[in-house]
């Protein structure tokens, strides 16, 4: 059961052209106002084979970004196997507050258990990636979970 509580007012979600030419293709609020992201939850979701990041929650460090909030984000019962470790990263004038992860297990597969993945939407970046998983994020709570490399 996911549960939404999105501020999301006169905005839209698209490439932005401002951001450094050097970092991969950005997607960023563009509305008038900034976007608060609130009181989320996911629970009792499997993935298999995971190509790129089973859980992204990131702020792009673009000014051009409109970004109030990211705050409560809950997952429970997250059950992943992939490529990558989930990966949450604020930035300085944004952090990301209060992610809880209860009874989760991420497992970071070996490149040969999946060769394929240029094939499968993770292209856009060659390995090895940084196992850093969380970056200007504040008040992490882990209950029961579990980060295994392979």
């Amino acid at each position: 059961t996911a549960h939404f509580a999105v501020i999301h007012k006169n905005a839209a979600v698209r490439p932005h052209r401002d951001c450094p030419a050097d970092l991969p293709l950005h997607l960023l609020d563009r509305g008038r106002e900034a976007t608060t992201i609130e009181n989320i939850s996911f629970d009792n979701i499997v993935m298999d084979s995971i190509y790129a990041t089973p859980i992204n929650i990131s702020i792009d460090d673009c000014a051009a970004t409109k970004c109030n909030a990211i705050r409560n984000i809950y997952f429970s019962n997250i059950h992943a196997s992939g490529l990558e470790f989930p990966f949450f990263a604020g930035r300085k004038q944004n952090i990301i507050k209060n992610i809880t992860l209860n009874n989760c297990t991420f497992e970071k597969a070996a490149e040969e258990d999946l060769p394929d993945y240029r094939h499968h939407g993770a292209a856009a970046w060659d390995r090895p990636l940084d196992n850093k998983l969380f970056s200007y994020v504040e008040n992490i709570v882990v209950n029961n979970t579990s980060f295994t490399a392979r």
